[in-house]
């Protein structure tokens, strides 16, 4: 069981729902995994109970490259739904809020309803200037590389500059937990969760945190927080899943 939740807690941070906020790279722009791997991925999540169509967007997203940089006119409320989805995976924040908020106005009754949804758990709560992104992303790339100090560093500058952009305290969050700094985290995370109380990476980071210093009560709670703003999550699914193993210890 523990080899399967470790598997797919690197699979999904590949992917859409990963746990942090853009994936690592010197700018906003798409990654490009195989799509026969990206496939294979999307068969096994549906197998497991983690929803096929999730997957199978990542994988037509990765295949197809980056979004235009301006949002179109005249789309459905689908394919702004989904195109919505492509630039927060890029990082081009404003044009997902603006292609999710379109969503939403064209059908507010129908798929209108997912969109708004992923606009409040997944898009800041803020807007957000492009710097501020390109920062978050220098210090993402740090914390990849195992840099942890400079990465530390990074994030703090971005919190200092913009107060008011979540992603850099879930990050700095992620950080301070894997490095053992229980308290830190705890703090910082409780600020981003503050800014933004449907942000379900930063809830998803104060679970592995409370979850690492031995507070399952405060797991659950954070991951209660977190599916009420995405009930349909599979990384909380997921932690749910391994928060259920340790505490039957």
């Amino acid at each position: 069981m523990k080899n399967l939740l470790l598997s797919w807690r690197y699979k999904l941070n590949q992917m859409e729902h990963s746990p942090h906020d853009l994936p690592p790279q010197s700018k906003p722009s798409p990654s490009k995994p195989k799509g026969i791997r990206l496939l294979a991925l999307a068969a096994v999540g549906a197998l497991c109970g983690f929803g096929f169509s999730t997957f199978f967007v990542d994988l037509m997203h990765n295949l197809l490259g980056p979004p235009p940089r301006e949002v179109p006119v005249g789309l459905t409320a689908d394919k702004y739904f989904e195109l919505g989805k492509k630039y927060k995976q890029v990082g081009w924040t404003e044009q997902s809020r603006d292609s999710l908020t379109r969503s939403t106005k064209l059908d507010p009754n129908g798929v209108g309803k997912s969109a708004e949804l992923f606009l409040h758990a997944y898009v800041p709560r803020y807007p957000v200037v492009e710097e501020a992104v390109h920062k978050n992303i220098v210090g993402f790339n740090q914390m990849a590389s195992g840099n942890n100090d400079a990465a530390i560093t990074t994030f703090k500058e971005c919190i200092k500059e913009y107060p008011n952009f979540e992603w850099p305290y879930g990050n700095l969050g992620s950080v301070y937990t894997r490095t053992g700094k229980i308290a830190e985290a705890k703090d910082v995370l409780t600020k981003a969760v503050t800014i933004n109380p449907d942000y379900v990476n930063g809830w998803v980071h104060l679970a592995e945190a409370n979850l690492k210093d031995g507070d399952y009560a405060g797991a659950r709670e954070s991951l209660s927080k977190a599916s009420a703003a995405d009930p349909e999550s599979p990384l909380v699914k997921l932690l749910s899943l391994e928060l259920d193993a340790k505490s039957k210890k």
